[in-house]
């Protein structure tokens, strides 16, 4: 995954959510199917196994969702057009 976990939530910071979902699924490594899973992308597409970097962009989704310590009310890192909705539960906000 590299650095676009990292970018998305300095994005969802600087209240740019549009700029977070960019830095996650917009470029050709890491492609997300219909149902949402990612897949690799090449002749023979399959699910990648879990990895560190999968721990990053799972904590850049949880960390749009729900905010971060010292952050006020309810922060989405989504975009509010009616393009994303954002449910969770259970998560905390990030350090």
């Amino acid at each position: 995954m590299g650095a676009k976990p990292v970018l998305a939530i300095n994005a969802t910071r600087v209240g740019h959510p549009e700029r977070a979902i960019y830095h996650l699924v917009n470029y050709e490594h890491w492609r997300l199917d219909d149902a949402g899973y990612p897949q690799r992308s090449g002749p023979s597409p399959s699910p990648p196994p879990y990895s560190p970097g999968a721990a990053s962009f799972l904590y850049a989704i949880g960390y749009m969702a729900v905010g971060w310590d010292g952050s006020e009310g309810h922060v989405s890192g989504f975009p509010k057009d009616g393009s994303w909705v954002d449910k969770y539960e259970g998560v905390l906000k990030a350090l």
